[in-house]
Parts: C-alpha cells; sequence; structure tokens
C-alpha cells in the first residue's frame, strides 16, 4: 500500500475515486434525499488470492465517501453551517458476494447506511456508518 512520504503531505489514497454526476438529479430534491454515487478502483494490482487486501480496499473506499455523505445530512438542517472536524464513530461492513441514505442525523452526529455492488452487479458489501461533526453556524450569514 501507498505510505505516508512526508510528514506535510497527506497518505497517498490506494484507490482512484470517481463520482457520478447527479447535479441537475439532485438539485430538485430537499439536501436529505440526495443520491450520491461513487465509483472506485484501485491503483495496485490486485489478485483474486488476496481476499484479505480486497476487504481493506472495499473498507477503505467506504469509510472515505460516507463521511461527506454525513455531511449532506447536516446541511439539510442548516445552509450556514462549516465544518472543522467530521470523525467516525463507529463503520460497521458485512461483505457479502453504494447506495447511501441518511436515516438519522441531529445533534452533531449522523448514521448513514449503504450497498456496494462490484462492476457485474453482484451485491458485494452492507455498510453503516455513524459520524460525528463538529459543526460551526455562521449567525451573521443566516440573518441575511
Amino acid at each position: 500500500m501507498p505510505l505516508l512520504h512526508n510528514m506535510r503531505s497527506r497518505w497517498k489514497m490506494p484507490l482512484e475515486f470517481r463520482k457520478l454526476n447527479l447535479v441537475a438529479e439532485n438539485r430538485k430534491r430537499p439536501t436529505y434525499q440526495r443520491r450520491q454515487v461513487h465509483y472506485f478502483k484501485p491503483l495496485v494490482k490486485v489478485n483474486d488470492r488476496s481476499h484479505n487486501f480486497q476487504a481493506v480496499l472495499l473498507l477503505y473506499g467506504s469509510d472515505r465517501n460516507f463521511l461527506f455523505t454525513a455531511t449532506n445530512a447536516h446541511a439539510a438542517v442548516h445552509k450556514y453551517m462549516r465544518f472543522n472536524k467530521v470523525t467516525s464513530l463507529d463503520h460497521a461492513v458485512v461483505i457479502h458476494c453504494s447506495q447511501t441514505s441518511s436515516p438519522a442525523s441531529g445533534n452533531q452526529r449522523c448514521l448513514v447506511t449503504g450497498h456496494m455492488w462490484d462492476i457485474r452487479r453482484r451485491h458485494v458489501a452492507t455498510v453503516m456508518q455513524e459520524a460525528m461533526a463538529d459543526v460551526e453556524y455562521n449567525e451573521d450569514k443566516a440573518k441575511l
């Protein structure tokens, strides 16, 4: 796996991420009902015999993208909001052979659920993550 190459850098991501453009579709929906579709593939060679490594990449991909979904759920409550920090509190994955939603959010916490499929449309994982966001409200902008 790629490692931290110096103290000032961020971790190099082991996956390439692409996001499906759903801006036009989401514009018609309330914030809490907006959809996100992410595609990801490994940047390193993964063969069929390295199932543990495949699971690690799957977990990394779900953890990275779900925290962004949690921020959308909070933005539905207050549009003049800035996120200082977002932290994962819990992340559960059931790996079987990503549609995501947030069934609950409030008090700076959010629960996100999702499903992941492979390129052959087989359901490979169900994911659930609880997140906590350090939220800052800009009351001056809210009054405008």
